[in-house]
């Protein structure tokens, strides 16, 4: 008996988004260091490590 396999998924980007209501403006989370107080650029973080 002849059978296809058929992949049962589709590469999809679903995106879930907070907006504030009174002027639809949207809600973002920005990472701050608090020695600084500067916002904090992906390339220069760490993991797990203590300065």
């Amino acid at each position: 008996m002849p059978i296809s396999v058929v992949g049962a998924t589709e590469a999809r980007s679903v995106r879930f988004h907070q907006w504030h209501l009174e002027g639809m403006g949207r809600v973002r989370y920005r990472k701050v260091c608090e020695l600084e107080d500067r916002y904090q650029l992906r390339e220069l973080e760490t993991e797990g490590a203590t300065p």
